[in-house]
């Protein structure tokens, strides 16, 4: 057995590498929340294009619907009625023509479970004139 020899002070960091340090953490922690939504949701997670688009929508859904379950279709009836609603999905969805249905549909059914700037996308039973869908506020 050797001696016991005293251990050799570790050298002190410069307060550049430090900082460097911490920003590279802070980066990891801005990071955390998506890599924890991609974990609880299957690895799946939204593309910026679908947030954007969420972002435009879920707040005139709201506003429109309330946390009422509806259909893509009912958005759209109720559209006819709702200036505000009927621009955010002209803007998000690009038309209203027959396809913009399916669009709608598609696309909440990507967000389902997903948190969007203080909304939740919640999806209902399928019934005949398709899925329910609800938008929840956080």
């Amino acid at each position: 057995m050797g001696a016991l020899r005293k251990p050799e002070p570790a050298p002190e960091a410069s307060l550049l590498d430090v900082v460097a340090e911490l920003k590279r953490i802070g980066l990891l922690l801005e990071g955390l929340p998506r890599a924890i939504a991609a974990a609880s949701h299957g690895g799946r997670s939204l593309s910026k294009d679908d947030r954007a688009k969420l972002a435009i929508l879920l707040p005139a859904i709201s506003k429109a619907i309330g946390s009422h379950y509806f259909t893509a279709r009912d958005l759209w009836h109720e559209a006819e009625k709702d200036a505000e609603l009927s621009g955010a999905l002209r803007k998000a969805l690009g038309d209203t023509g027959a396809l913009a249905g399916k669009k709608l549909g598609k696309l909440l059914a990507r967000a389902d479970g997903f948190n969007q700037d203080g909304f939740s996308v919640i999806s209902g039973k399928k019934v005949r004139e398709g899925m329910l869908w609800s938008i929840q506020r956080l």
